[in-house]
């Protein structure tokens, strides 16, 4: 749903990378969230 490949999405997971922009709006986005209320539930 995010159109992100899922190697991509699976090293962001594993930490191995850190996601751009785009793509944190493309999950946030897939998930029905916005970027701001992801990054509360992460405490960020």
């Amino acid at each position: 749903m995010a159109a992100i490949d899922r190697s991509y999405l699976s090293s962001i997971e594993r930490g191995a990378q850190n996601p751009g922009i785009v793509s944190i709006l493309r999950m946030t986005n897939a998930m029905e969230m916005t970027a701001t209320e992801l990054f509360a539930e992460a405490c960020l």
